[in-house]
């Protein structure tokens, strides 16, 4: 049996009467998937991940209520992305795990978010350095705090449509914006190429599958942009895996072989190495451009992200390239060797899953 057999056991309602193997356990967990194991099976011995899994969607429903509470009542115009709206369309959100939850500001309210969040819990994570979002934890949760939803490093025309994401999105209640369907379905394939580069996992076809089917996707827009980010080939690729595991045809689409890439998705966790030998550090598209701007801090906002009070004025900006060179020096310099020097060797790999 393959772990792809249970996702599909699980879209079809239909139950696993096959003994789980510890392998199969092992990868369930690599791909946050533990709490699918119960309702597919109905054995007793896998109830506590089902358990698990409600309560830590209790946890982070709660925190996500909380920061919204938040920034609502201090005028602060927010958008959830990712896992905090996807797990909404699956049939049961305890099955849909997360790891942190993504929101974003605009970048004038950036340092007010911040100050806000430190006054109520929230502790930054000092070894972060993200040109795109500042991480927070608060009750073992991560907030992360996002000024904008994309790096140039991993595709300028993309980062141009979704660093103005409040451009795209409606008021859904109060302070809290929520993103057109088909821009948010666009944002989602192009995090998983992202990923993919260093590894994705299959529950990301849970994801496509359930907003395929729970939301309204403009399809003349959806190709258009699709077209414009370069991802056609994977969205085809996607759409022979969501017709071969859960038997649903979204649209007219090329066949080929899906095979590959089904064992590709299931050799690695959700977002990177689970016992796959040939992973590698993420190769960006335009690693020189990435340099620069880390460290040379040439985006004013990631300036501002770094040093908050100090990024915002032009004199001070000699001081804030000595602390941040220090600071790369220090913690990530070897990071930044790997990523300027070693080769891409698996260009067609990359080639044929479409990113």
């Amino acid at each position: 049996m393959r772990f792809a057999d249970l996702l599909s056991a699980y879209v079809k309602e239909e139950t696993i009467s096959e003994e789980i193997d510890n392998n199969i356990i092992e990868i369930a967990k690599s791909q946050s998937l533990l709490p699918l194991l119960y309702p597919i099976t109905t054995n007793p011995k896998f109830k506590a991940y089902y358990i698990s899994g409600a309560l830590d969607d209790e946890r982070f429903r709660n925190l996500k209520d909380f920061v919204t509470d938040l920034f609502d009542k201090n005028n602060i115009a927010h958008l959830y992305v990712k896992g905090a709206i996807i797990q909404e369309f699956y049939p049961d959100s305890a099955i849909r795990t997360r790891g942190d939850v993504d929101v974003l500001v605009k970048e004038d309210d950036l340092s007010r978010a911040r100050i806000i969040l430190e006054n109520n819990g929230f502790c930054e994570d000092k070894d972060s350095d993200c040109a795109h979002h500042i991480g927070y934890f608060k009750d073992g949760i991560e907030l992360e705090l996002h000024f904008r939803l994309w790096e140039d490093a991993d595709g300028k025309e993309i980062g141009k449509v979704y660093n103005n994401a409040f451009a795209y999105s409606n008021i859904y209640k109060d302070m809290e914006y929520k993103m057109d369907d088909t821009y948010h379905f666009v944002f989602a394939i192009a995090h998983f190429a992202r990923h993919l580069r260093y590894g994705a996992g299959l529950r990301y076809m849970l994801d496509f599958y359930y907003m395929m089917k729970k939301t309204n996707i403009d399809k003349e827009l959806l190709h258009r942009l699709l077209k414009k980010f370069d991802l056609l080939i994977l969205y085809n690729n996607i759409l022979n895996v969501i017709d071969v595991m859960f038997d649903f045809k979204y649209e007219d689409y090329m066949k080929k072989d899906i095979n590959y890439f089904i064992d590709y998705m299931s050799s690695y966790g959700i977002h990177g190495n689970y016992h796959n030998d040939t992973h590698q550090t993420s190769v960006r598209k335009h690693k020189f451009r990435h340099f620069l701007n880390r460290v040379f801090l040439l985006d004013k906002a990631y300036r501002i992200s770094r040093f908050p009070k100090m990024g915002k004025h032009w004199y001070l900006y000699p001081l804030c390239i000595i602390l941040h060179t220090l600071y790369l020096i220090f913690n990530k310099l070897p990071k930044f060797f790997i990523l300027l020097f070693k080769s891409n060797n698996r260009k067609k790999l990359y080639k044929d899953l479409g990113i």
